[in-house]
């Protein structure tokens, strides 16, 4: 359970008291709830309103994670404690509130402070008077320096100074990265310096130019160090790693322009297809849906020259998404249909781009799904076929079962169940065991649902 400024911090941001007694009542609330069901495991977290997400990471590792009532405040966490109150409770018998007394006609104005003089240890009289207070059990940062100004000469005349912005105190995920990345450095190892920087940019908050800025330059350096040992594919994962980087700092344009330049230094159709998949996703953060769409058609043809039909068939599901995601069909279908006259694996794979954009299709409020469904499942039954010819088992079995999806929406349930023993039947001729036990529980698991159907 996590609340946001419960403990009488009244100066913190947002609302005070009202809010404080609110959230307090939830603590009290689990405090019944441990005594009385102690079986059940609740931790209470307390942290400022402006305290990030990442800092409850803490909480689920050690030695935060023994305590049950934790409280963050000014870079340290706290834990309650339970004090004898016994000096308290003497400071208020001796200070007592009483009220403003009013101007008499009494001649003296000689007021006395008369003190009670204790015989005995007046501390035994309070010894069953007991407070929580708070203990600290983990330091994450020192207390933030407060700048003090030392220009304030108000004997003389001169020019102000300009004000300086507070800098900021780098978070955890920042500090932890700069220091595996010195590591990874001292190391020349490009490796860890494109694993420091996936780490820390999936932590990172987009104000944190100047962590993210250093994690673009560190994967400059780690394609340096790729290079010189001719490893085309480390380059690459360098290049991806520092597209994340530059995105999540909000530079999509230079994002674009890396992503780019690692698609053009490209040789192997597999790496142009990572890169093709990092510039049209780059594409669509800038919101260029047409630019998606035409840098997913130039990589296509320049990974069909390349002549490898497995990256070839992702170039064209490349291609094919794009168009939806532009909302086009019709284009998509164009996309597909001559993707269907390559022949061999791509135009199966044409035929099950085919029946997804038709179920795509099919969704919209103006067509007929039952008729979308059935034009699906014809394409997929094409599919399975072509893939079956060129003993492509996994394939095959795929396009089948998403051909008794399509008839199970149409409501062809007998058709259905004849197409899911079918699936069952294929792992007679599997090539492996577990590529039998797929087919035996793919078939099954179709049946059951046309019998539920």
């Amino acid at each position: 359970i996590v609340t946001r400024g419960c403990f009488g911090r009244e100066l913190d941001y947002g609302p005070g008291p009202a809010r404080n007694d609110i959230q307090s009542t939830i603590w009290h609330m689990a405090r019944d709830m441990r005594s009385e069901m102690p079986q059940i495991l609740i931790t209470c977290i307390d942290v400022p309103l402006n305290l990030g997400s990442d800092m409850l990471d803490a909480c689920l590792k050690p030695p935060l994670n023994e305590y049950q009532e934790l409280m963050y405040h000014e870079g340290t966490w706290y834990a309650p404690v339970v004090l004898n109150a016994a000096p308290l409770g003497k400071f208020e018998r001796e200070n007592k509130r009483l009220p403003m007394k009013t101007q008499s006609n009494s001649k003296s104005t000689v007021v006395l402070n008369r003190k009670r003089f204790d015989w005995n240890d007046p501390t035994r009289l309070f010894s069953n008077l007991w407070c929580i207070s708070w203990k600290a059990v983990l330091e994450v940062r020192p207390l933030p320096e407060v700048l003090r100004r030392k220009d304030l000469d108000f004997t003389g005349i001169r020019e102000q100074p300009q004000t300086q912005p507070v800098p900021s105190q780098p978070s955890a995920a920042e500090s932890t990265f700069r220091k595996v990345l010195a590591q990874a450095k001292d190391a020349s190892s490009p490796d860890g310096i494109v694993a420091s920087v996936k780490a820390y940019v999936a932590r990172a908050s987009a104000k944190e130019a100047d962590g993210l800025r250093e994690a673009a330059r560190a994967c400059d350096e780690a394609m340096k160090l790729f290079t010189a040992q001719s490893q085309p594919q480390g380059a690459l994962e360098a290049t991806a790693a520092k597209v994340s980087a530059l995105t999540a700092m909000g530079s999509f344009d230079e994002a674009l322009t890396a992503a780019r330049r690692g698609m053009e230094a490209a040789e192997t159709a597999k790496n142009k297809l990572e890169s093709l998949k990092v510039v049209c996703g780059c594409h669509r953060a800038l919101g260029e849906l047409v630019g998606a769409v035409e840098a997913a058609d130039a990589g296509r043809k320049e990974i069909a020259q390349l002549g490898d039909e497995d990256d070839l068939c992702e170039a064209w599901q490349i291609l094919v998404e794009a168009h939806i995601a532009r909302g086009d069909t019709e284009e998509a279908i164009v996309a597909v249909k001559e993707a269907m006259q390559a022949g061999g694996k791509v135009e199966a794979c044409g035929n099950v781009l085919l029946a997804e954009v038709l179920k795509v299709k099919g969704s919209t409020a103006t067509a007929d799904p039952k008729s979308a469904a059935k034009e699906a499942f014809a394409a997929q039954k094409r599919a399975s076929d072509l893939y079956g010819s060129l003993g492509c088992l996994r394939e095959q079995r795929e396009a089948l079962v998403a051909a008794t999806h399509a008839l199970l929406s149409c409501e062809e349930f007998a058709d259905a169940l004849a197409l899911a023993k079918e699936i069952k039947e294929m792992g007679i001729g599997a090539p492996s065991p577990e590529e039998k036990c797929t087919c035996e529980a793919s078939g099954l698991e179709m049946m059951a649902r046309a019998h539920l159907s």
